[in-house]
């Protein structure tokens, strides 16, 4: 991860690895895991000028879902859709 004027910025790799670690605990001990879970939805948002990252754990088909949305003016597609 890079710290930045606008705060962290990690690779989507980073962040399932990140999200995984939560659901799997191996990030968090038994205690630790069910107050973390009791007060948070498993995910992140992130914002850059220019994009909007979201990033889920889909427990019932043990995946990470990360998505990248081009927040610029023209809202223009940049290389090729998936």
């Amino acid at each position: 991860m890079k710290h930045t004027d606008f705060g962290m910025m990690a690779t989507a790799e980073d962040v399932g690895i990140f999200l995984r670690a939560l659901n799997d605990g191996s990030l968090l001990d038994e205690y630790e895991q069910a107050i973390y879970s009791s007060v948070y939805v498993y995910g992140h948002t992130g914002l850059l000028p220019g994009y909007y990252s979201i990033a889920r754990y889909h427990e019932g088909i043990d995946a990470v879902v990360i998505q990248f949305v081009n927040t610029s003016k023209n809202n223009q597609i940049i290389g090729h859709p998936c």
